[in-house]
């Protein structure tokens, strides 16, 4: 809803300094909608394979961070 006003403020606002550069911007807002949805696809299609190997992940960085404290020797 606040993207939605803000499109058409600054859509507002465009047509008060330049016509001519709202009527292009106008133009091209739907090539940019569908660029942002194409990116909104990709971007949820590579983080939901995050969560497969979690719980592994988990187990190699709780291995890791032991033998990191184990290991701590003062100076």
């Amino acid at each position: 809803m606040e993207s939605m006003f803000s499109i058409a403020f600054a859509i507002a606002i465009a047509f008060v300094f330049s016509w001519q550069m709202a009527l292009i911007a106008l133009g091209l807002m739907p090539i940019m909608l569908i660029g942002s949805a194409v990116s909104a696809k990709q971007k949820t299609v590579q983080y939901n394979g995050l969560g497969e190997n979690e719980d592994q992940n988990k187990s190699e960085a709780d291995l890791l961070a032991a033998d990191a404290i184990q290991n701590y020797k003062t100076v």
